[in-house]
């Protein structure tokens, strides 16, 4: 008997290896189980010179088999930039026309935020390279797009169209039905639900990384409703299993927050204010207290604002490490922190991708969060303590707490056994296979 050939998946995907960073987490972890339940990822992504090198994380890599092709292409971004600055610089002898151009280009820029959408400057590129990808494969079953970059989902979309292939559009954040996807600008804000729109009713199956993401596309598309699912983020257990149990040997009291952090979104300045407040308060918390700050700081200066807030000697501004790395500062704090600002309609359908790990790592979690889907399950499953992501005093008397049961050895770690399951990258990535096997035989291909 024949060995069964395995069904091939073409995986269009922004954000991916070498980038490190939790973005690119979801699509590696899925490629690397898919060829368990009898699919082949095939990889389009952008080539890695157009990402920050400080971000860069090449043991990602080693996740990959040498039996998954990767294809890596061009995008605008960098062009368009070298563009910009050229034609900043040139002088003009048509100041009128130069004025309009300029004017024109702040409008395309930054009303029409082009520049927080990387999925439209790639989209050319990839179209052109996924269509020679497709013409010289043997076989592609299905197509499959992650986002953000929503942007991206279009590309699904037209290959789907042009190729009569399944697609399977995955979103780990809402759209239209997030404010922080929202554009201020109505042009945009028409485009973007024009987008979202043809996605979730041409997509043969809807993915969301939420139930909240997955409700919202529900109530405002009904007709498509049973075509959306829910697959949490998570951990892969051998991450894991590479350091086993850990703990902070020093006689420390350490909090550790890992993962990305940037203005408006995340922040972590009324959390450095009640620190400070602890601090001045109680001289063994100021002795004993040691925060790390992991991951990549956008929009503002981090270890400025510790400075400014008078704890350099508390905390520490780490910086992007490898992944296996931040696995490890999971494990050696004693408490885990999770930073989400309130930024509006949306929030309360944020887990971020990083919450599965921490699970995981099996570490109370100080939660300072909007109420929903990250609130609820850290109380449903007693995690850790939640407290309003602005509420100065309500942190202060929650690091108290945290602090009080570490001195008396009371801290305990809480029993994540019911939620291994649902976060297991493993188990998540055989449910994606059979929704695979759904898409290929609703569309009847």
């Amino acid at each position: 008997m024949k060995p069964k050939v395995p069904n091939q998946v073409l995986f269009i995907v922004h954000d991916f290896p070498p980038l490190g960073g939790g973005n690119v987490m979801r699509a590696l972890k899925f490629i690397k189980y898919l060829p368990e339940f009898g699919w082949q990822p095939i990889v389009l992504t952008v080539d890695s010179k157009y990402y920050r090198p400080d971000l860069l994380d090449y043991a990602l890599l080693e996740d990959l088999s040498t039996t998954t092709p990767v294809y890596r292409t061009r995008s605008l971004r960098k062009g368009y930039e070298q563009t910009t600055s050229v034609r900043r610089c040139a002088p003009s002898n048509n100041k009128a026309r130069a004025g309009w151009l300029y004017k024109a280009e702040d409008w395309l820029v930054g009303g029409l935020r082009m520049d927080n959408f990387p999925g439209l400057r790639w989209l050319p590129y990839a179209c052109a390279h996924a269509r020679v990808v497709l013409d010289q494969a043997q076989r592609v079953d299905l197509i499959f797009t992650t986002s953000p970059p929503h942007d991206v989902h279009m590309i699904g979309l037209v290959l789907s169209k042009t190729y009569r292939l399944p697609w399977v559009a995955d979103f780990r954040d809402g759209w239209m039905g997030t404010q922080m996807f929202v554009s201020p600008h109505p042009l945009r804000r028409w485009f973007d639900r024009t987008c979202e729109r043809c996605v979730i009713y041409n997509a043969t199956r809807i993915i969301c990384a939420t139930d909240p993401i997955a409700n919202n596309f529900s109530q405002r598309y009904r007709e498509a409703r049973n075509k959306i699912h829910t697959l949490y983020n998570g951990f892969d257990p051998g991450d894991f299993e590479m350091h086993g149990p850990t703990s902070n040997d020093e006689n420390t009291f350490c909090l550790a927050y890992v993962g990305s952090m940037g203005l408006p979104h995340r922040s972590p300045e009324f959390f450095l204010k009640a620190v400070r407040s602890l601090a001045s308060k109680n001289k063994a918390f100021a002795q004993k207290c040691r925060i790390r700050f992991v991951g990549p700081v956008w929009h503002f200066d981090l270890t400025g604002m510790i400075h400014n807030f008078g704890v350099s000697s508390l905390c520490s501004a780490v910086g992007a490490v490898s992944h296996e790395r931040a696995v490890h500062l999971m494990q050696q704090a004693d408490v885990l922190l999770l930073f989400l600002n309130d930024h509006g309609f949306g929030s309360d359908s944020i887990l971020t991708g990083k919450f599965g790990e921490y699970v995981a790592a099996r570490k109370p979690i100080l939660a300072m969060v909007p109420e929903g889907i990250a609130a609820d399950f850290i109380r449903q499953y007693e995690l850790g303590i939640v407290v309003s992501p602005n509420d100065v005093t309500g942190i202060e008397q929650a690091l108290c707490e945290l602090f009080y049961r570490w001195q008396r050895e009371e801290l305990r770690n809480p029993d994540v056994s019911q939620l291994l399951e649902l976060f297991n990258r493993r188990r998540t990535t055989e449910k994606l296979a059979r929704i695979f096997g759904e898409a290929i035989l609703s569309s009847g291909v």
